[in-house]
């Protein structure tokens, strides 16, 4: 259930209407919703293995730079499973004008999500979902058995493109926008998840890129062990930032009091009834959906939503179950093809949940880290397994963290850093965000400057605001 009021709420807002092509060029036309924007479908192959075999239509949209001022293209790709259809439909509402103005901004919905051969899962088994915590070896191996019916579900319903979606390959569909566009070289920018795309694109298509930034980068090297105790450690940080910012603020709803404690008695009560979030009566969150809140809402800095939200919640009573139907889900299909993050047994889960916890308590480690581990469990080995990246072509890389990330961990970006090692540049936001870019007017600046001027900033720049 964690993900799955997330799948649900979340509703496609611009529609394609291009046409498909295989040429090398595209046939853009006027966006349904968006007409200053261009819409199209690009044909790829489903296994860029086997190029005369399946193919799909990938959806893509543009927004077209000021002729006078144009530099380039500039392909942006914002996280695992954000539209980039919707993106494109008003850039100005993410980038900055400066950005819009001099960059044809060229987006997708990656392969497997939401326009483009989207994944999609019987709801009916989604809502099933067994706790992400469980607590003896029987309930454990109920969770593999689920993962493997779901697995099994998603495939079913979505054909060989479940086992198509890594990194990897939403890299190569990134190289066929590249051809179809008919330009030597692209500017790309990566957010969050989707910077492991960046890297691969990178490694293999280096000599193609004039500008490529990491936002808040993920690490595709690391083992289980390193990816749950790094990230675990930063959302003890990011709680530790909005337990001292509710102490030092009496315009907050909970200042004065114990906010360890208040959200221990939460997280109980989700993992024994259940939790209620007004503004959707129909679901009932486990101890991981309530997680999930912090994660989301703290992403941003805005401790006063995250404060108003923990407020509002209720406990169940009873849970409301919308119509059976199948609902695009790529998560598990996606991530579960690039790390091999996989619980060889009940021992091995307790050690690691074991470690998390120990590290942030108050929040049981972070989000999607425990999940991906549980998650993936039971599954067949990764398409595109981690491993350090190696760049030998191509321009300085803008690598960016934050020092306190909700939804990924400051190690992991210093892990890509140096494995780029003189190819590329760190710079943080110091504080609580989900993205450099996002994180105020340095940050902003910083990657502006970058991928108009491809001015790169020192190394180990800092941000505050």
């Amino acid at each position: 259930m964690k993900r799955v009021l997330a799948v649900l709420v979340s509703a496609a807002v611009l529609s394609g209407t291009g046409v498909a092509t295989a040429g090398p060029r595209i046939g853009w036309l006027p966006c349904e919703k968006a007409p200053a924007s261009e819409c199209a479908t690009l044909t790829v192959p489903v296994d860029h293995s086997r190029p005369l075999g399946d193919e799909f239509g990938l959806a893509i949209a543009r927004h077209k730079a000021d002729p006078a001022k144009r530099i380039g293209t500039l392909v942006a790709i914002r996280d695992i499973a954000d539209s980039g259809v919707d993106l494109v439909a008003d850039p100005g509402a993410y980038f900055s004008p400066a950005i819009v103005e001099r960059f044809d901004i060229v987006a997708m919905d990656t392969r497997g999500n939401e326009r483009s051969r989207p994944i999609t899962c019987s709801l009916d088994l989604l809502r099933a979902w067994p706790s992400g915590f469980p607590k003896t070896r029987a309930e454990f191996d109920g969770v593999l058995d689920f993962n493997q019916r779901l697995r099994d579900d998603c495939r079913a319903n979505s054909g060989p493109i479940f086992d198509h979606v890594s990194s990897a390959d939403v890299a190569r569909d990134v190289e066929a926008i590249r051809k179809a566009l008919g330009e030597r070289q692209i500017s790309l920018y990566t957010t969050g998840y989707a910077t492991i795309t960046g890297q691969q694109y990178a490694e293999r298509y280096g000599s193609h890129l004039r500008a490529l930034v990491l936002d808040t980068a993920f690490d595709h090297s690391m083992n289980a062990e390193r990816y749950v105790t790094s990230a675990a450690r930063s959302a003890a940080g990011a709680f530790a930032e909005w337990e001292a910012w509710n102490t030092r603020t009496p315009s907050s709803p909970l200042h004065g009091r114990d906010i360890g404690k208040f959200w221990d008695d939460l997280a109980a009560q989700a993992d024994s009834t259940g939790l209620v979030d007004p503004r959707y009566p129909d679901w009932t969150m486990d101890q991981q959906a309530f997680s999930s809140g912090f994660f989301g809402l703290g992403s941003r800095g805005d401790f006063t939503a995250l404060s108003n939200w923990a407020l509002s919640l209720k406990p169940a009573s009873q849970q409301r179950i919308a119509a059976d139907q199948a609902v695009n889900y790529p998560f598990n299909a996606m991530i579960c093809n690039d790390y091999d993050y996989r619980h060889q047994s009940f021992a091995d889960y307790q050690r690691l949940t074991a470690l998390e916890t120990s590290i942030a308590p108050h929040t049981r480690g972070m989000f999607h880290p425990h999940n991906t581990v549980i998650e993936c469990s039971g599954h067949p080995k990764p398409s595109n397994p981690q491993r350090p990246v190696r760049v030998t072509s191509g321009p300085k890389i803008l690598v960016t963290s934050i020092s306190n990330p909700t939804w990924s961990a400051t190690e992991w970006a210093s892990s890509v850093r140096d494995q780029l090692g003189d190819r590329a540049v760190l710079a943080t936001y110091e504080g609580v965000h989900y993205g450099f870019y996002e994180s105020g007017t340095c940050g902003r600046a910083v990657n502006d400057d970058y991928l108009i001027a491809l001015k790169v900033p020192a190394d180990g720049t800092k941000c505050s605001g």
